[in-house]
């Protein structure tokens, strides 16, 4: 509780003064990133709301993300330049899948750009009944696609958000949806651990992360709590005014980089909180890039950060 009030008050400060650093809470965090390390802002991108999934593209050297509210995916190039990519994609995780291809998570769908510009949708219903609000997605080697859908956020009459769709998690194979559980109250990011033994999944109102092992036929069983991101104060009330848990990923050494309060943390794979990456602006979502795959890029509402680790972590697509 002490380190998480700690991280707020180190967090507003950022924020009100527009500063970066790197809180460090255990001397570990020096074999992921280095103390003289800088946090570097990259770019903005114009208006309101939030810049999501970003995924940095190996082959022609440049990082993609959503811009939510444009509905636009975005492309950013190392001389720093922010232009539009493709746009009416109302996009929000982003991923490759193994031939290269750019697949997105959709109000209602996933959805794959195919290479002559065509789009087919992957996904868009369930048992009959239309997908709700996927969010993120991520692809295990042997091709199976695993995304979140939280259902959609309304609000009552007294302005209070609700969540009356059933919040899942699907299992794409070889062309059949699968539901692979429920259980999380508001699934949002998820990333597989290097060996692909686990899949990690976060929930945004519990401010949890958890554990599922992954079986042979690719569903998911005995759930295990890895770190409760709020102390155990229940759930956060959303929006949490100092983050929540959404982008998530995992180095090849098998430590958690998940959004949260302050920032983003850095974890090991027990769950033990290394220490937390502060930016002026709420992060939304990470992915490792450049050419080592030793950059971890931050987007955020409405920066573009990035920073340089010892460590490595995949780059999805060919």
């Amino acid at each position: 509780v002490v380190i998480l009030s700690l991280l707020a008050v180190v967090s507003v400060a950022a924020q009100d003064q527009g500063q970066t650093s790197i809180v460090r809470l255990d001397p570990k965090l020096d074999g992921i990133v280095l103390p003289e390390t800088k946090i570097e802002r990259l770019a903005d991108t114009p208006g309101p709301g939030t810049r999501e999934g970003p995924i940095w593209i190996r082959n022609g050297r440049y990082l993609l993300y959503s811009d939510m509210p444009a509905k636009t995916i975005i492309k950013w190039t190392p001389d720093n330049t922010v232009a539009t990519f493709l746009e009416h994609t109302d996009s929000d995780g982003v991923t490759l899948d193994h031939d290269g291809r750019i697949v997105w998570a959709a109000d209602g769908q996933v959805v794959r750009l195919e290479q002559d510009g065509s789009r087919t949708v992957l996904a868009s219903q369930y048992s009959g009944k239309p997908l709700n609000n996927p969010n993120d997605l991520v692809y295990k080697s042997d091709g199976s696609l695993y995304f979140t859908d939280p259902g959609h956020v309304k609000r009552d009459k007294d302005q209070n958000f609700t969540f009356p769709d059933v919040p899942s998690v699907y299992l794409l194979k070889q062309g059949e949806l699968r539901l692979v559980t429920k259980d999380i109250v508001r699934p949002n990011g998820l990333a597989f651990s290097p060996d692909e033994k686990y899949l990690y999944l976060n929930d945004t109102l519990k401010m949890t992360i958890t554990r599922y092992d992954v079986q042979p036929d690719d569903t998911i069983r005995n759930p295990k709590l890895v770190i409760d991101m709020n102390s155990g104060k229940g759930s956060c009330a959303y929006p949490c005014s100092l983050g929540y848990p959404d982008g998530m990923k995992v180095d090849k050494k098998g430590n958690i980089y998940c959004t949260g309060p302050g920032g983003v943390w850095i974890m090991s794979s027990s769950g033990k909180h290394l220490g937390t990456i502060l930016i002026p602006d709420r992060p939304a979502n990470l992915a490792f890039g450049d050419a080592d795959g030793k950059s971890l890029f931050i987007t955020s509402r409405p920066g573009l950060y990035r920073v340089r680790l010892v460590v490595s972590g995949s780059v999805p697509g060919p």
